[in-house]
């Protein structure tokens, strides 16, 4: 949803509220009371117009590395991991597509050593414009100085998509030898 406020004046909306949260009775037009309309936007998230004959398009985007506190779990964003660190990725999935898709799930190959794939659970369907946001931390990083990771969106391919090509994101995450 899309909140608006108007101070003044007229407002054409792209669609037709879905809430008013307006105190003034809408018989009584006043222009300098401030109200505020909600706008539902077809495709932008929680709520969105589901198209049962649209696509679905479930795409993966990294946010940050960092580490994961071990004493208090808060995760905090670094350019260059510390060796006592524990490593930590951020990243999100996306529906881009026009249609809800149906349950899913990620895996992840992580710099580990020795080497480990992440399978994930299932999680629910993502309706048009809706994300998920995850922080993936693990332990026993290799010990070089560049350490690559994927995370690769229906790995089995079990769901129908538009665009698989940004299913599989890959990224770096750098550890300080010399600390």
């Amino acid at each position: 949803t899309i909140t608006v406020v108007v101070t003044g004046g007229v407002i054409n909306p792209p669609v037709a509220p879905v809430t008013n949260t307006n105190p003034v009775a809408h018989n009584t037009p006043n222009t300098n009371v401030p109200r505020n309309d909600v706008y539902l936007i077809p495709g932008t998230g929680v709520g969105s117009i589901n198209n049962p004959n649209g696509f679905v398009d479930l795409t993966a985007h990294i946010l940050e590395t960092g580490y994961v506190s071990t004493t208090t779990g808060a995760f905090t964003a670094v350019k260059e991991l510390r060796r006592e660190q524990r490593p930590a990725i951020r990243f999100e999935i996306v529906n881009n597509g026009t249609k809800t898709s149906k349950e899913w799930t990620f895996a992840a190959v992580l710099p580990t050593y020795p080497d480990y794939i992440f399978q994930s659970n299932s999680f629910q369907g993502l309706a048009p414009g809706d994300r998920m946001q995850f922080t993936l931390a693990f332990d026993s990083m290799k010990q070089q100085a560049e350490n690559d990771f994927t995370i690769n969106v229906d790995p089995l391919s079990s769901i129908m998509e538009s665009n698989r090509d940004n299913n599989i994101i890959k990224g770096k995450i750098y550890l300080n030898l010399g600390l």
